[in-house]
């Protein structure tokens, strides 16, 4: 509970300290996008969404929706959960990354990898940095992945 409630205080500090802070965490959020990305282009060989039609029925739900809900789930929640089980962060993130990896398998065994590769590096992000860098950064690689 009180792990929650500084990430509470994380979000009002976010939203008070105005753009310096937030260009901070929008530029981390951009490289760890990218790099997410590259990541699963470079395993999958591409990402999964072929017309300009279903790219825009799902840009909202991809870009906006899903970070959100998942960063809040597999991280905020989860690793906060598995933390106060542990007492460590390490096996909280490996674990929730496994999860998150679970949670894309049904595009295939290499999207399970990609995906918890990627939930590592989201979880490392917010062990450091709270909720809002791999919201941002998850985002970043959606949004990349619709563009392609």
């Amino acid at each position: 509970m009180e792990y929650i409630v500084s990430q509470l205080t994380e979000v009002i500090r976010f939203n008070l300290l105005g753009t310096h802070y937030m260009m901070k965490m929008w530029s981390l959020a951009m490289v760890l996008g990218v790099v997410t990305y590259l990541q699963t282009a470079i395993l999958t060989g591409s990402v999964p969404m072929n017309s300009m039609q279903r790219k825009f029925k799902w840009i909202f739900g991809l870009v906006v929706i899903s970070p959100i809900f998942e960063e809040i789930v597999f991280r905020m929640i989860l690793i906060s959960a598995l933390y106060g089980v542990f007492g460590e962060w390490l096996p909280a993130i490996i674990i929730s990354a496994i999860m998150f990896g679970g949670a894309h398998i049904f595009y295939g065994k290499t999207r399970f990898i990609d995906s918890t590769i990627t939930g590592l590096v989201l979880g490392w992000a917010f062990v450091n940095f709270g909720i809002f860098v791999p919201i941002l950064a998850h985002a970043t690689h959606n949004t990349l992945a619709t563009i392609r």
